[in-house]
């Protein structure tokens, strides 16, 4: 990733999650031409396809392996370059509010109820406080709880390497299809915060169906 940054949301359909990409040019990052050409270096096993990313295999142009192994290469820069001081450097930037999953679907049978869960988590680097509400208001649907505050991001020590784990929460949703009549029902719930971020929206649907209770049929020869 390195001359490369980009924003993605992944409160987004699979497929356009990524909203921006800006590339360093040698003086300053810009916008991603589509129809430029880029040189584009990495090792032999992602050129090849490594990990199910064909990319590189499927579209580069007039690929070629040159260079010394990886590991070889990786030593050598540690060599000449000690002491390394890794660091986070901000490429890949995301909302701090990430919900999932994005759609809710239910079917029961009239009078019956169900539950499912709704992760709200916070993947920035400040505590936020959030707000869970139904864009239409329905008695079918309750949810608990509504608002919250979730801390930031909290570092993990593991080892050597320090893994970033998303504080969150699970809000319990309860599907309750007593009184209802056979049809599809639908809300949406609207997911805020203090970000300055678009809310999330996630529709819900739930199916109710009817007991069908079939007699046998009964013929007598008088």
């Amino acid at each position: 990733m390195a001359g490369m940054r980009y924003t993605w949301n992944p409160n987004k359909p699979a497929g356009s999650r990524i909203e921006s990409v800006t590339v360093f040019n040698g003086t300053a990052y810009v916008p991603l031409q589509e129809d430029a050409v880029y040189k584009v270096v990495t090792n032999n096993f992602m050129r090849t396809g490594g990990d199910g990313y064909t990319v590189f295999e499927d579209y580069a142009i007039d690929p070629y392996d040159a260079g010394p192994p990886l590991d070889q290469a990786v030593m050598d820069y540690i060599e000449a370059f000690s002491p390394i001081a890794p660091a986070i450097e901000g490429r890949i930037t995301g909302p701090d509010i990430v919900v999932y999953p994005l759609e809710l679907s239910q079917e029961l049978i009239a009078g019956n109820t169900v539950s499912d869960t709704l992760t709200i988590l916070n993947m920035g680097d400040v505590t936020r406080t959030w707000n869970l509400t139904q864009t239409t208001v329905v008695d079918w649907l309750t949810m608990t709880p509504t608002s919250g505050v979730l801390p930031p991001e909290e570092g993990v020590i593991t080892g050597t390497v320090t893994l970033f784990l998303p504080d969150s929460v699970d809000v319990e949703l309860t599907f309750d299809a007593s009184g209802l009549d056979e049809g599809v029902y639908t809300t949406t719930l609207e997911v805020t915060s203090d970000a300055e971020e678009p809310a999330v929206n996630v529709p819900v649907t739930l199916t109710v169906n009817l007991v069908k209770i079939y007699l046998p049929l009964v013929m007598k020869n008088f």
